[in-house]
């Protein structure tokens, strides 16, 4: 089945699906802003990266996100949206929920979009989630997502992968959360008459702790985390490898104004970094930061409220 027919298909299946009535209705808006940066590094050792002209390394991950939620019944739940980031690049995800017991499988199509000039324009993969959890004791999560086609035969081709894996447990008027998140964006590019693969790479090891108390509308979060960032260029047998380790110290909080409405504002700072491979050694180490905001509305709470009123 070739990649047009395949994205063909996928779309008339998710506006089937939307297209029934909605039981409950909730909009999500993220705003983002931070630095994700490697600096310009003069690389030596490669001859055919010696003839390019490399990008600067340095990217500002900023973007916004938007979700869109309904609930058909207690048991099944379909949520779309829209992300972007410094790594992943553009991607519209669309997840279908099954809840049974202490079980949630989730599964549903995303597609890259708009992260290449050459048509169709997207790429389509598959996303799968499954959670397991014991109210008010413990859970654990796991997320893959993966491009259908992994194979780099044209210039601008691309694959992006994701990979989510949680575990928290409950403690009083508090819940700790163990994660690792991967994001991985490969690209084949040709500069100069050379052609290569350019991988950026992200790993993030966290572990958060959210503190919260009965009948008070606020959650804090304070949460230490570890960062892999890498950059390849990669043209067999030569591999050039850029990479950035960071520790970080964040703090958000969630704001429940009410039913229907929820704010979220979240900021992280470096303790520390160190490079390895191409930056093994800088005297300068990049400075890394993010921010978010974040909103939900739920449609439904405020229709209700309204005709309370």
């Amino acid at each position: 089945m070739n990649k047009r027919l395949l994205s063909s298909i996928i779309v008339i299946v998710v506006f089937f699906f939307a297209s029934f009535p909605l039981v409950s209705n909730e909009l999500g808006i993220e705003y983002r802003i931070g630095s994700l940066n490697i600096p310009d590094y003069q690389v030596t050792n490669s001859e055919f990266l010696d003839q390019m002209e490399l990008p600067n390394f340095f990217y500002w991950d900023k973007g916004i996100s938007l979700t869109y939620t309904h609930q058909f019944s207690d048991n099944f739940k379909f949520q779309t949206g829209v992300y972007s980031d410094a790594i992943l690049k553009n991607i519209s995800y669309t997840h279908f929920y099954y809840t049974e017991s202490i079980f949630v499988m989730g599964v549903g199509p995303f597609f890259g979009f708009l992260n290449s000039n050459v048509f169709p324009y997207i790429e389509p993969g598959i996303s799968s989630i499954v959670r397991i959890e014991f109210p008010g004791i413990l859970f654990a999560d796991l997320r893959v997502d993966k491009t259908l086609d992994v194979h780099l035969t044209h210039d601008n081709d691309y694959f992006q992968e994701r990979t989510d894996m949680s575990f928290g447990f409950f403690v009083p008027n508090a819940i700790c959360t163990l994660s690792m998140l991967s994001k991985k964006f490969t690209e084949r590019e040709t500069e100069s008459g050379t052609t290569y693969e350019l991988v950026d790479e992200l790993t993030d090891y966290s572990l958060k702790t959210t503190i919260f108390k009965k009948n008070v509308p606020y959650h804090l979060h304070l949460v230490f985390s570890y960062q892999h960032y890498s950059k390849s260029y990669i043209m067999a047998p030569d591999v050039v490898t850029n990479d950035l380790h960071t520790i970080l110290f964040g703090i958000g909080i969630d704001v429940y104004a009410n039913p229907a409405l929820f704010y979220s504002l979240y900021i992280d700072n470096t303790l520390y970094s160190f490079g390895q491979e191409e930056m093994l050694g800088m005297d300068t180490i990049p400075y890394a930061f993010k921010a978010y905001l974040a909103m939900r509305i739920n449609f439904d709470k405020i229709i209700q409220s309204r005709i309370i009123e």
